[in-house]
């Protein structure tokens, strides 16, 4: 039962001065229990921080130092423009970018564990904030439908990424069935329209699909002979796929500067490395359209006369897959560059070689006594022994070997790692694209003809290799290559060119002995020279 009620007159409760409780909150708060409190917490933060580092060492026993901040820069400053390509938006009205709010919550370029480090690492660093400031709560901003909106999108996107980078995995695990699964129901999310990071993805997926539809019975696609027996999904079909190829090119190259930075930077250090030469041979990996030689040529008849002397010969082998060039490209090519050296009056020959069935040892054939060689030889060639294929072009003795990485080139990482590292160098690539105010028929036909098979190539290229090969700088120097720096001539001009473009944020860094064209910081294709 409940007690009865007291007949006496409730008396008012006694409530402390506000003087008094700010006398109690100062005394707590100097007292022993608070000091403790807060050394614990201080504890807590510091035992994690250590548990994460170890014991101060960084990989193969070495001291955490400069070494690992510049093996990483380069990954972090890509990752945050990535983050801000797919959240979009420049700044919301307090300030922040969105795109790092994005980037802190939805890490693409790391697969699911590693995400789950980061997510941990912050949960460290809260608690050191937490302990060295008043515990009183940060106001918090009211939570707008745009907002809602905004962390539904991201939370598709990244799973979106996840199914794919898992397929990847299921890849490499030699597991087509499930892998198929999941590609099936990326199907209905996927198309080449839309956001960048939605088109990368679509094309990322049908580089997953090629590997799956050529692979049959138990040979691998990694045993089978490069780019014969599996045909890419972009192969040219008919001339009129050439045609579109052409104009697509032509239209790449009037709204970014990725295509004139590469071939203007190769072409020109060839130039200053072959000056005087009479009888120059290019062996060329990487003959693309051609169009890299017009202007290398016209530049070799300017020397001529500006010298008043007789003009030098010109010789270009290139090497070719027939999966990725139609007959007709090659045979509109060589009518091309045949009739503009005719114009310059330059005895020119050009000879087309199938790298499907190329033997290395034929390259010594190729040369002839009092022949200045130049190579070019771009990083991530589908070639399954880039070793014994280095070592041939070094007994060409060549003057200079010119190299270009579009960015896709990380052939030091196992399948599922290069695939997803691919998927955000393309979403950036796609988003300068995007900058440039390209009509969206343009750029799918950019992305169609141009883009989309170099991806395809880079995925499937490194499917092929079994074993994880070394990086592309590795490799070449282990050759007896040495790298060359550009001339400040080179460097100026590079600079230039960019100037005259509409489309801001892209700038030109030295890195090491390369250059490098970058977008928002992030490298798109950078340029090395070599000699032996």
């Amino acid at each position: 039962k409940f007690p009865a009620a007291s007949s006496q007159t409730a008396q008012p409760s006694q409530r402390p001065a506000p003087s008094q409780v700010i006398l109690l909150l100062l005394l707590l708060w100097r007292s022993p229990a608070m000091e403790g409190l807060i050394k614990g917490l201080v504890d807590v933060a510091l035992r994690g921080v250590a548990a994460r580092v170890g014991d101060g060492n960084g990989r193969d026993g070495r001291p955490n130092g400069r070494e690992d901040e510049e093996d990483h820069e380069q990954e972090e400053r890509s990752r945050s423009t990535w983050a801000e390509v797919v959240a979009g938006g420049d700044q919301d009205d307090e300030g922040e970018r969105p795109a790092h709010r994005y980037q802190q919550q939805h890490d693409y370029a790391r697969p699911p564990h590693h995400r789950q480090q980061q997510q941990q690492q912050q949960s460290f660093e809260s608690l050191h904030v937490l302990s060295c400031h008043s515990p009183q709560p940060r106001p918090m901003k009211p939570k707008l439908p745009g907002d809602e909106a905004t962390a539904t999108s991201a939370q598709q996107q990244q799973a979106l990424v996840d199914q794919l980078f898992k397929a990847a995995e299921l890849v490499e695990a030699g597991d087509f069935v499930n892998a198929r699964g999941i590609l099936a129901r990326l199907n209905h999310h996927l198309s080449p329209t839309g956001k960048p990071l939605t088109r990368s993805s679509f094309y990322c997926k049908e580089a997953l699909q090629c590997i799956i539809t050529n692979h049959s019975g138990s040979t691998p696609l990694s045993a089978s002979p490069p780019l014969q027996q599996n045909p890419s999904s972009t192969a040219l079909s008919s001339p009129l796929d050439v045609v579109h190829k052409l104009s697509a090119y032509k239209a790449f190259s009037d709204i970014s500067p990725i295509l004139q930075f590469a071939n203007f930077t190769c072409t020109q250090a060839i130039l200053e490395e072959l000056n005087g030469c009479d009888r120059i041979h290019i062996f060329d990996f990487d003959i693309g359209v051609g169009g890299q030689w017009s202007s290398f040529m016209q530049e070799l008849a300017q020397r001529r006369c500006a010298a008043t002397a007789a003009p030098p010969s010109l010789k270009i082998t290139a090497f070719v897959s027939l999966s990725s060039h139609h007959p007709f490209e090659l045979g509109l090519t060589r009518e091309n560059l045949s009739h503009f050296a005719s114009e310059l009056s330059l005895p020119f020959e050009f000879n087309i070689l199938s790298i499907d069935s190329f033997d290395p040892v034929g390259l010594l054939r190729m040369s002839q006594s009092g022949e200045a060689i130049a190579v070019n030889l771009p990083a991530g060639l589908a070639y399954p022994s880039i070793s014994t294929l280095l070592c041939f072009v070094k007994q060409l003795a060549p003057k200079i070997v010119v190299s270009v990485d579009h960015g896709c080139d990380h052939s030091d990482f196992t399948f599922s790692r290069h695939f997803l590292q691919v998927l955000e160098s393309t979403t950036i690539l796609l988003d300068s694209i995007d900058a440039a105010g390209s009509n969206p028929e343009v750029a799918n036909k950019i992305e169609r003809y141009l883009l989309q098979p170099r991806i395809e190539n880079s995925v499937m290229g490194r499917y092929r290799v079994t074993d994880k090969p070394l990086p592309w700088w590795t490799q070449i120097a282990s050759a007896g290559f040495i790298s060359v720096s550009f001339s400040n001539f080179t460097e100026t001009l590079a600079e230039c060119l960019l100037k005259r473009l509409q489309v801001r944020e892209f700038h030109v860094e030295k890195c090491q002995a390369s250059l490098l064209l970058c977008w928002k910081h992030v490298g798109l294709v950078s340029v090395s020279a070599w000699r032996c």
